[in-house]
């Protein structure tokens, strides 16, 4: 996520009834101080290590947080000085657990079930060969995170320099 800094929308994100994803949200602490130590207190997060990474040189983050609560434990929160969204981006796929990236800006809200949809498309498909799944109904997307690495990270051109052969597309609302 990108720009997201209300509480109530990343518990929105927080949310969805799956197991198996996680919310990192970037945010920069200089120029959001209040929203980021109320980020921090709400979800009781502490500081944890953060190795650099190589895979994307944009990705410069000053410090990483995770919650000591059991039920935040999906919530990744991540310092780093703003410079554009897909900067934002990058930062959260250098950090990232998970193959699939959803990127979040802060005007979208997930559709309910959209990360059980996403898994369950997913899983029907051969995602050896998929690096794209584009949502035509809402104009989300969702990306193989090393297809992401493999372009240099994200860009306003991303979605093109996926051949079509690798992208599949459905209906189910994502945001």
């Amino acid at each position: 996520c990108s720009g997201v800094k209300d509480i109530e929308h990343i518990t929105e994100l927080l949310g969805q009834d799956y197991d198996r994803y996680e919310v990192i949200v970037v945010l920069d602490s200089t120029l959001y101080p209040d929203e980021f130590r109320a980020i921090t207190a709400h979800y009781r997060m502490i500081r944890v290590n953060c190795s650099s990474n190589e895979e994307l040189p944009t990705a410069s983050i000053r410090a990483l947080y995770r919650s000591r609560q059991r039920s935040f434990r999906r919530l990744i929160l991540v310092d780093k000085a703003f410079t554009e969204y897909y900067d934002d981006l990058d930062a959260a796929t250098a950090i990232a657990s998970y193959n699939f990236l959803l990127p979040v800006g802060h005007n979208s809200h997930l559709c309910p079930k959209a990360v059980e949809c996403i898994a369950i498309t997913l899983s029907e498909q051969e995602t050896q060969s998929l690096d794209m799944l584009y949502s035509l109904s809402s104009e989300g997307v969702v990306f193989r995170r090393d297809a992401v690495i493999a372009n240099g990270g994200f860009s306003q051109h991303i979605v093109k320099q996926i051949p079509s052969k690798r992208q599949i597309y459905t209906y189910i609302p994502l945001i």
